[in-house]
């Protein structure tokens, strides 16, 4: 006689979206007790105490990531006044837009995603090498990989933040690049600058813990 098996998108959720365990010995633990007759409902409970105990757990070994960055995310409107006041003085975007539709749009759209990345890449490094250096490994594909995910996370949180600019109607005003100085731009707390630094932090966060975080290989059971 076969034997049931546990709620499927229950164990998709233990397989991705347990952050630090081996997902696969605690995914037998629990498949071995659910044929020894305990429900689904005792299933659920296991898998979503795993997930949240994972993810505090991760939380709390990466506390530093979170606070470099959100230190490094409020630097960004200083890094974009930077950048604006160069594509002014050396006219770099004038000669893109002169290009033909719709290659100038690609290559504007390129630039801007760059020179943000240029910041985040230099936070990563800025976070990554010492870690590295103290612990004496480094892992090439590891930080390649943060590499890519920077990217991918930027371009899908900017998308979503220019979304949401668009729908809510937001009080206050964009970043005058014109009249305030990078101090001032450090020191703005208004609801743009806010969003401006948003993808910068998510950024940093998610390719930071992808390029410090380590495979846990204990066996761990949460079987109660």
């Amino acid at each position: 006689m076969r034997q049931p098996e546990p709620p499927r998108s229950a164990r998709w959720l233990l397989q991705h979206c347990s952050p630090g365990l081996r997902n696969e010995a605690l995914a037998g633990d629990l498949l071995e007790e659910f044929h020894n007759g305990r429900s689904e409902a005792w299933y659920w409970r296991q898998v979503v105490a795993a997930c949240t105990i994972a993810f505090f757990r991760e939380v709390v070994n990466h506390v530093g990531i979170l606070l470099f960055a959100a230190l490094w995310s409020i630097l960004a409107p200083a890094w974009l006044f930077f950048v604006f006041k160069l594509e002014t003085h050396w006219n770099i975007v004038g000669p893109i837009w002169r290009m033909a539709w719709p290659l100038s749009t690609l290559c504007i759209f390129l630039f801007s995603v760059a020179e943000k990345l240029i910041f985040v890449w230099t936070g990563m490094l800025v976070y990554a090498v010492p870690q590295m250096a103290m612990s004496r490994t480094f892992k090439f594909r590891q930080f390649k990989r943060g590499l890519f995910l920077s990217l991918t996370v930027f371009v899908a949180v900017s998308a979503a933040m220019l979304a949401l600019a668009m729908l809510l109607p937001f009080s206050g005003h964009a970043m005058n690049h014109h009249t305030t100085t990078p101090l001032g731009q450090i020191a703005d707390q208004g609801v743009w600058a806010i969003m401006a630094r948003v993808p910068f932090f998510l950024t940093l966060i998610c390719a930071l813990w992808c390029v410090t975080s380590l495979p846990t290989n204990g066996r761990k059971r949460i079987i109660a």
